[in-house]
């Protein structure tokens, strides 16, 4: 059994906890695997023997070490992860006790320090790595991230939300750790953005700017060499305001024409006509959006202002509604209503567009 995620379970809350951590905080063994429980239990063993005295296993719902066992440098032999905390904190080190939502409202459930020991097929020694500390452990499971690869998914919950760890292996052994948290203002997740097979990993970052509201910055991250590497950012608000200018002023220009505007709509093959796109404001205006077809001048168009991230999770390929209005002929406004979409990969030259009516629909 694998699970594709570091999420965290988001279903009705139940009041067995021990069965929430069966669910939960297996020991997983990866499909199509050419070794079984037995080697799992022989990796185990030989792991927890090798573990510092200064950390504790955390046991599982079955009083066993909870632990992953895969490939993690895919050289065709079994590894093992196993999650520990401080050994002065072994009175705590069971899954049913930490993964316990109830903790973070408990002011005698500390946080305490939280790792992952892990042990490759061949080392002589484990690698022990520091997460931090924690009152809450959310999920423990094996990510895939494509082309064969898998890493190690770690997920805690505080008061402010969730932090995730990835930690992953490369070829030649070398251990890398990779975090994102999902938050008021931080949002991350892995996806596929480029179609490539390869999963990355999308970080959202919220900040204020001064005197325009709030920008939030998308960050990609690739999977390379063993490793996460950043490959370019991308504010999102902005994006999205420098297409509404750039659609505004080719309405404005002198000799706008039906081509040109298509090119800001994201499929134009569904168009057979603009108003398939610009549809009248209902109770406001029942006029048509013509204006190149009646050859009619347009003076200006105005949108109104966007000082925060208007898209709803996970912002790429999503879309949001807007209003505009567009004035002509000295004194006449009509509004129309339209639906624009921000890229699923905006980081290689996609950019936002007009959805049709039947496209918003969808």
């Amino acid at each position: 059994m694998r699970n594709a995620g570091t999420g965290y379970d988001e279903g009705p809350r139940m009041r067995n906890r021990a069965f929430v951590a069966a669910i939960v905080f297996l020991t997983l063994v990866p499909i199509g695997s050419t070794f079984g429980q037995e080697e799992a239990s022989e990796l185990l063993s030989r792991a927890l023997s090798l573990s510092p005295a200064s950390t504790v296993s955390v046991e599982d719902v079955h009083g066993d070490a909870l632990h992953l066992v895969d490939d993690w440098n895919r050289d065709g032999r079994s590894d093992v992860a196993v999650l520990s905390v401080e050994a002065d904190a072994k009175e705590v080190a069971f899954i049913g006790v930490l993964s316990d939502r109830e903790r973070l409202f408990d002011d005698n459930a500390e946080a305490v320090a939280v790792f992952l020991e892990l042990l490759l097929e061949g080392a002589d020694d484990t690698t022990v790595i520091p997460l931090g500390n924690h009152a809450v452990v959310s999920d423990f499971a094996v990510i895939a991230l494509g082309n064969g690869v898998t890493a190690v998914g770690i997920a805690f919950r505080s008061s402010l939300g969730t932090s995730h760890e990835i930690v992953s292996v490369s070829r030649s052994g070398e251990v890398s750790r990779v975090s994102y948290r999902r938050t008021a203002s931080e949002y991350g997740f892995l996806t596929d953005v480029d179609g490539d097979g390869a999963t990355e990993l999308i970080r959202t970052l919220k900040l204020p700017e001064a005197g325009r509201g709030f920008e939030t910055f998308v960050e990609r991250l690739v999977y390379e060499n063993g490793t996460f590497i950043a490959h370019g950012s991308v504010p999102l608000v902005r994006t999205i305001l420098d297409f509404l200018a750039e659609f505004a002023e080719e309405l404005t220009s002198k000799s706008p024409t039906i081509d040109s505007v298509l090119t800001h709509i994201a499929d134009p093959t569904r168009v057979a006509s603009l108003q398939d796109v610009f549809r009248p404001l209902s109770g406001v205006d029942d006029g048509a959006f013509d204006y190149l077809e009646t050859e009619t001048p347009i003076e200006s168009v105005i949108f109104p202002a966007i000082r925060d991230n208007p898209l709803p999770l996970p912002f790429l390929g999503r879309s949001f509604p807007i209003l505009m209005r567009v004035d002509c002929c000295v004194g006449t406004s009509r509004y129309f209503q339209a639906r624009v979409q921000f890229p699923l990969n905006p980081f290689d030259g996609g950019r936002p567009a007009f959805l049709t009516e039947e496209e918003s629909e969808q």
